[in-house]
């Protein structure tokens, strides 16, 4: 298995199809003379909010081949940028936070299913149309704590940083604390604008990276039977190594279907902890794949779906999926 996700991170890193998650930039035309009486004034700053939520609601009693009982979902997506883009210079600053919440029959609980907090800031300076240097700043996190929680109480074989195993039975385990694991990402590189149009936008990178994930102390389940459940205790990673990445974005049906898709790799040539046995840099290699769709029914209206899928082997050797439908509310601001 690990193999294979090995090989699957080394094809992510040539299949791309992605995007971009910000508002293109305004561009009006200046007076060409005197003698025009209109002048288009030109929108230096760029914001917009969305405002997303997600509810599901069943009950059964009695029903042959299903729980009795009520079973809540609930989730919301927050999202921001604001873009400041004047010349060849452009500044973006994007915030979204992903939240879901669920509850069944067999707990009495609500848990989280989805927790994902991200700030990205980027400069870029476009010394051509098509081609510019830029510096990235990015943050990852998860706002509540997280735990494992069981109908009844299992073994969890807990495996320090030290190498030590203990066994605890119990019906649940705290995993990890408010907003860790952290993840900090720093790039400086290019980036490239192959194609620009309405319907297709696509545009890739090839940067020097550097991560650093606060993970000490945090759990992370490596293996789960109906007996025993196996888990791994992390500790602080330091990454540096090249990183590339395509955005694909595009709107069709007059500006009422939106589409996007991207994908990132980063190999960490250099870290601060020893590879596992028997493996290579390109096993530890960190992806990152979107996807995703939207449908306007009102110019402020919309329902959107994402997926993403992340692997970052020195946190866990597994894909990361998540998976949300919803419906959002989106508000636009240029000044």
């Amino acid at each position: 298995m690990q193999r294979a996700m090995g090989q699957l991170g080394r094809l992510g890193l040539w299949a791309f199809a992605m995007p971009l998650l910000i508002s293109s930039i305004v561009h009006a035309a200046d007076a060409e003379t005197k003698a025009e009486a209109k002048q288009t004034k030109k929108h230096d700053w760029t914001a917009n909010v969305k405002l997303g939520a997600a509810l599901g609601w069943n009950f059964a009693r009695d029903v042959v081949g299903a729980l009795s009982g009520d079973a809540f979902n609930l989730g919301g997506q927050f999202g921001g940028d604001i873009t400041y883009a004047k010349n060849k210079h452009e500044w973006r600053n994007e915030l979204s936070l992903l939240e879901a919440f669920t509850k069944t029959p067999i707990f009495d609980d609500f848990f989280k299913s989805s927790d994902m907090l991200r700030y990205h800031q980027t400069y870029i300076y476009n010394f051509l149309d098509w081609l510019g240097a830029y510096g990235e700043f990015k943050l990852q996190a998860s706002v509540f704590a997280g735990e494992d929680i069981r109908p009844k109480a299992i073994d969890y074989q807990i495996t320090d940083a030290a190498g030590g195993t203990t066994t605890q039975n119990a019906d649940r385990l705290a995993l990890t604390t408010p907003f860790k694991p952290l993840m900090l990402t720093e790039e400086l590189g290019l980036r490239a604008r192959a194609v620009q149009e309405k319907y297709a936008n696509l545009n890739f990178k090839v940067a020097g990276a550097a991560n650093e994930i606060f993970a000490d102390g945090q759990r992370v389940i490596t293996d789960a039977t109906d007996v025993l459940i196996k888990v791994k205790t992390l500790v602080d990673v330091q990454q540096v190594g090249p990183a590339v990445g395509v955005y694909f974005k595009g709107a069709t049906w007059e500006d009422r279907i939106h589409y996007h898709a991207s994908a990132e790799a980063m190999l960490p040539l250099w870290e601060n902890i020893a590879l596992d046995p028997g493996k290579t840099v390109w096993d530890n290699m960190d992806t990152d794949f979107e996807v995703g769709a939207a449908f306007q029914f009102l110019p402020w209206l919309g329902l959107e779906w994402n997926f993403s899928a992340m692997r970052i082997p020195a946190i866990v050797d597994k894909y990361q999926l998540q998976n949300m439908l919803l419906l959002t509310a989106n508000l636009a601001q240029t000044f």
